[in-house]
C-alpha cells in the first residue's frame, strides 16, 4: 500500500506563496461561513420568538372573548361554550386572521373558523392544556398552536391556531441565498484583495531570501532593499547594512592579509638576508685573520727573517685595519636597522663641505694618481653633517681606490627650487649593468680580485642608501664607456633659503 502524504508534509512542500492564498482561502471562507451561520440563525430564532409572541397574545385575546361570549348575556344553557363554538371560532378568526380552531377538553372540535379545511392532529398536544401550558408542534410549513381556554373557575376547553410558516420560510430563503450570492462575492474580492497583499508580502520575502543567498556567495552589491516602509522594508535595510559590513569586514580581513603575507614575505627575507649576512661576514672575517695567522706563524718559525718580519708586520697592519672598519661599518649598519638614529640637521655650504673631504683624500688620491676636483656653486643646506660625511667619504674613497692610474674623480653640483643633486663621476673600471641594483646590498663587489687587493670592507655602499634615505634624499648609479657615476640627491634647503 502506498503511503499516506499528510497535512503538514503537504505544507511543508508548499511554497510561501501557495501558503498564503490557500490560508487566505480557508481563513475567508470559515469567516464568511461562520458570519452567514450567525445571521441565519439569528433569524430563525427572531422569526421563532416572534411567531411565539403573536400566538401567544392572540391566545390570551381568544381566552378574554370566550369568557365574555358564554358570560354575557345570561343563557341558560348549560355549555354555552359549546353551543357558540363555530360562532367563538369564526369571530376568533377574523380577529386573528389565523384558522382558529376550538376544542373541548377531550379534543373534540367545537367550533372551526374555516370549516372546510382538513382536521388538525392535537393528540400529542392535549396533555399539556390538560396542566394549563400552551404548547405547539411545526409540521412542514405550518405550526400548530394550541392554548388552554378558562372560565373564571376551571378549565373549558382550548383554542388552537394553525399558523403558516410559508413567508418566514420564504424570506429565510432569501436572506439565506441573498448571503450566498453576497458572501460569495465578497469571497473573492476579499481573496483578491488579500492575494494582493499576501503576493506583495511574499514576494517580498522572497527578495529577502534571495539577498541573503547573494550574500552568501558573495555578490554584496547584488542585494536589493526594499523600499516599502513597513517591518519588511526595515528588515531589507538591516540585511543590506548587514552585508556591507560583511563585505568590508572580509576586504578589511583580506587586506590583513596581504598585510600579513606581505610581512611574512619579508621577514621570510630578512631572515634569508640575515643569514647569508653572517654568513658573508663569516668569510670577510676569516680571510684577514687566515692572513694574520699565517704571518704570525712564519715570524714565529724565522725570528732572524727582518725581510719577512717587516712584509709580515705591514700585511698584519693591513688585514687588522680592514677588520677594524669592517666592525664600524657593521656596527653602523646594526644601528641603522634597530635604532632611529637622530639627525643633527646644520646649515653650511656644501661645495665647502665637499672641498673639505677632497682635502682629507688628497693624499690617497695622489697615492693612486688619480686626480680628484670638486667644481660646486655657492649651495647652502640644511642637513646631518656627520651622515652626509659618511656618504660622500665612501663614495669619493671607491671612486679613488677603483680608479685607474691617470684617471680622475670629479664632483659637480646643481639645485633648483626643490632639490639639490650631487654627482661623483670617475674614470674606473665601471659597474656592470647586471650588479647595479645588488651593488648596495652588503658585501656586493664588483670585482672580487680588485675588492680583496684594495681592502675593501664590502660595506661602504650598503651603509650609503640607507644613510641618504635617513635625511630623506636618494642615490642612482649610472654607467659610462670609461667609470661611473654616483647621482645623490638631496631635499631642498631649508625655508626661507634663497
Amino acid at each position: 500500500m502506498g503511503s499516506v502524504i499528510k497535512l503538514p508534509e503537504i505544507l511543508d512542500l508548499m511554497s510561501l506563496k501557495s501558503k498564503s492564498q490557500w490560508f487566505l482561502a480557508v481563513h475567508l471562507l470559515l469567516t464568511v461561513s461562520v458570519l452567514s451561520f450567525i445571521v441565519l440563525q439569528g433569524i430563525q430564532k427572531y422569526q421563532k420568538l416572534q411567531v411565539e409572541e403573536m400566538l401567544a397574545q392572540h391566545s390570551h385575546t381568544a381566552n378574554l372573548f370566550v369568557r365574555q361570549a358564554i358570560l354575557e348575556p345570561k343563557t341558560a344553557s348549560k355549555d354555552p361554550f359549546a353551543e357558540k363554538g363555530n360562532e367563538i371560532a369564526r369571530q376568533l378568526g377574523l380577529i386573528s386572521g389565523i384558522h382558529t380552531i376550538l376544542y373541548d377538553l377531550r379534543g373534540e372540535i367545537l367550533g372551526d373558523s374555516l370549516p372546510l379545511s382538513a382536521s388538525v392532529d392535537i393528540q400529542d398536544l392535549l396533555p399539556y392544556v390538560g396542566k394549563g401550558q400552551s404548547a405547539y408542534e411545526t409540521t412542514g410549513s405550518k405550526v400548530i398552536y394550541l392554548s388552554p381556554l378558562a372560565d373564571s373557575k376551571e378549565l373549558i376547553g382550548a383554542v388552537g391556531f394553525e399558523y403558516s410558516l410559508a413567508m418566514n420560510q420564504s424570506f429565510y430563503t432569501s436572506i439565506r441565498g441573498m448571503l450566498l450570492y453576497a458572501g460569495g462575492a465578497i469571497l473573492l474580492f476579499s481573496f483578491w484583495l488579500g492575494s494582493l497583499y499576501y503576493n506583495r508580502l511574499s514576494s517580498g520575502v522572497m527578495k529577502l531570501t534571495k539577498a541573503t543567498q547573494e550574500i552568501q556567495k558573495g555578490r554584496y552589491h547584488a542585494v536589493q532593499r526594499l523600499k516599502t516602509g513597513d517591518e519588511l522594508g526595515v528588515l531589507s535595510e538591516n540585511i543590506y547594512y548587514m552585508g556591507q559590513e560583511i563585505k568590508n569586514h572580509l576586504e578589511s580581513m583580506k587586506s590583513k592579509q596581504a598585510q600579513l603575507e606581505r610581512s611574512v614575505e619579508r621577514l621570510t627575507d630578512l631572515e634569508k638576508r640575515q643569514k647569508d649576512f653572517i654568513g658573508m661576514i663569516s668569510h670577510e672575517f676569516k680571510t684577514p685573520l687566515t692572513v694574520i695567522k699565517a704571518y704570525l706563524e712564519l715570524v714565529t718559525l724565522y725570528k732572524e727573517d727582518e725581510r719577512l718580519f717587516e712584509k709580515a708586520t705591514t700585511s698584519m697592519d693591513k688585514e687588522a685595519t680592514r677588520l677594524q672598519e669592517m666592525v664600524e661599518n657593521i656596527l653602523r649598519l646594526a644601528a641603522l636597522d634597530r635604532y632611529n638614529l637622530e639627525s643633527h640637521a646644520e646649515y653650511f655650504s656644501i661645495g665647502r663641505f665637499l672641498e673639505e673631504l677632497k682635502e682629507r683624500l688628497s693624499g690617497k688620491a695622489s697615492k693612486m694618481s688619480v686626480q680628484l676636483t670638486v667644481e660646486m656653486p655657492e649651495i647652502w643646506i640644511c642637513a646631518d653633517k656627520e651622515i652626509l660625511s659618511v656618504v660622500f667619504l665612501n663614495l669619493l674613497d671607491n671612486a679613488i681606490k677603483y680608479n685607474r692610474p691617470g684617471g680622475y674623480v670629479k664632483v659637480t653640483g646643481v639645485s633648483d627650487a626643490v632639490h639639490i643633486q650631487v654627482e661623483i663621476r670617475d674614470t674606473g673600471i665601471g659597474i656592470p649593468s647586471e650588479l647595479r641594483e645588488v651593488i648596495f646590498e652588503p658585501f656586493a663587489t664588483a670585482h672580487k680580485s680588485l675588492y680583496r687587493e684594495m681592502g675593501g670592507t664590502g660595506l661602504g655602499l650598503a651603509l650609503v642608501r640607507p644613510l641618504i634615505g635617513r635625511i630623506g634624499g636618494s642615490i642612482e648609479l649610472t654607467s659610462h664607456e670609461e667609470g661611473s657615476s654616483f647621482i645623490v640627491i638631496l631635499p631642498k634647503p631649508c625655508p626661507g633659503d634663497e
